[in-house]
């Protein structure tokens, strides 16, 4: 795997890195960037002994969203005292710091087990369905959507443990990668062999009773949502294991698990019906079946995969870049935002299948390019999002997006606009590490 050793090499436990320095983030200012969709043609099934080749020799070579490359420069900007590299690396140094208080986490912490009575399977509920206060019980429990219960979030259920492992892993690899602490790598598998590989507290690689709706269904294929962010986890194995800080024995396991789930995924009857949704939930649907997929080494898998969210451009983008299925949310921008990540993490998954979907326009003149260009329009300006959107808009889920396509398409205005939001969010940390400007 080609990815770069961490900045002056390995470091022992206790040991500090001396160039960490502070910068001022700046305020976003408003853009709205010219960009125009180029016809190509859709991955065809004729080369596939081509491009599975292509992407058996890829997948061992790379991280899977982290491009190595961008790795490498982010750690050329810190030797080179860059401040913009610098602010990131301190602020990313600080949550890993933090992480390392944080944990183990497992799905046998729960206070009641899952409806099958095995406390190994994840439990969570809808976050928009509330107790109906008619009833004693309050069960059936009903909709409220964008209005998020704080059940959710409680101790008998895992989406909470779930989401800090998600922040944790990921932080401790690159800070791992970046500092050459090992500390940071231990503890990351630590918490990776704990929910993951541990017989004891492992969790059961499937969704059955992932956001159900208490008094009407026990599980929903829409909550295969839950694990969208376990693409980062998957990235931090393979950094992890690249620079030799991650025991074999531990990315056995975690492969056996991401090629368990890839198979539940495809399998289930939760899955065929996540399959099928036809917004945000289906894309993101996708993008985890391919991650998994490349990670578990099922190239074809992925490649299907890819291959369905290409169908999915004409129906879930419009030809002037907005999204029909995510405007009559009360969160649409919100919505807007998460559908577009899903999209440009499946384009850069599609890298290792030979396959373009960055240049990519339907017949109906729908592309990711549009829609890139469309939440540009309201960088800075969410006041002005013409449908309904409860609470803040997510204008840095929109930034990030921004930003990495300002690195894709190599936009310079992209560039200037994304660089004035810079580390308003701990997410921005990561971003800025792994999608630095070139």
């Amino acid at each position: 795997m080609t990815v770069a050793p961490p900045v002056g090499g390995v470091r022992k436990a206790g040991s500090r890195p001396s160039f960490l320095l502070p910068i001022a983030a700046t305020l976003l200012s408003a853009f709205s960037p010219a960009a125009t969709a180029h016809a190509a043609q859709p991955a065809e099934e004729t080369e596939v002994a081509d491009t599975m080749a292509a992407c058996r020799e890829a997948i061992g070579e790379t991280t899977l969203v982290w491009r190595p490359a961008n790795l490498a420069a982010a750690r050329a900007a810190v030797i080179a005292d860059d401040p913009d590299a610098l602010f990131a690396l301190r602020a990313l140094v600080a949550e890993a710091d933090a992480a390392l208080g944080n944990g183990p986490y497992s799905v046998t912490d729960k206070t009641d087990p899952a409806p099958s009575g095995d406390r190994h399977d994840y439990v969570s509920i809808g976050p928009y369905w509330w107790p109906d206060p008619t009833r004693r019980d309050g069960k059936p429990y009903i909709r409220k959507d964008g209005q998020v219960n704080p059940e959710r979030d409680g101790p008998n259920f895992d989406r909470t443990r779930s989401g800090a492992l998600a922040d944790d892993v990921p932080t401790l690899a690159l800070a791992a990668y970046f500092t050459g602490d090992e500390r940071y790598a231990a503890h990351a598998e630590r918490l990776l062999r704990t929910w993951f590989v541990d017989e004891a507290t492992r969790m059961n690689p499937d969704l059955r009773y992932a956001q159900a709706i208490p008094g009407r269904v026990d599980g929903r294929g829409i909550g295969i949502i839950d694990t969208h962010r376990y693409i980062d986890i998957v990235d931090a194995v393979l950094l992890l294991e690249a620079i030799g800080m991650l025991d074999e024995e531990t990315v056995s396991g975690m492969r056996g698990w991401f090629d368990a789930y890839a198979d539940w995924l495809v399998t289930s009857e939760n899955g065929q019906e996540e399959r099928g949704e036809e917004n945000n939930h289906g894309t993101w649907y996708d993008a985890q079946l391919m991650a998994f997929s490349l990670f578990s080494h099922d190239c074809a898998e992925a490649q299907r995969a890819f291959n369905h969210t290409l169908a999915r451009i004409a129906a879930q983008i419009d030809s002037d870049g907005s999204m029909p299925h995510e405007k009559d949310r009360t969160r649409s921008f919100h919505y807007h935002s998460f559908n577009l990540e899903a999209f440009l993490i499946v384009a850069r998954l599609g890298e290792h299948l030979g396959a373009d979907m960055y240049t990519y326009q339907s017949p109906e003149g729908s592309s990711l390019i549009g829609a890139i260009s469309f939440m540009a329009k309201y960088a800075g300006r969410e006041q002005e999002w013409p449908w309904q959107q409860i609470g803040e808009p997510a204008f840095d889920a929109n930034w990030r997006n921004l930003r990495r396509a300002s690195v894709i398409y190599s936009d310079e205005a992209l560039a200037r606009l994304t660089a004035k939001a810079a580390g308003r969010d701990p997410a921005d940390r990561i971003l800025l590490l792994t999608w630095p400007e070139e």
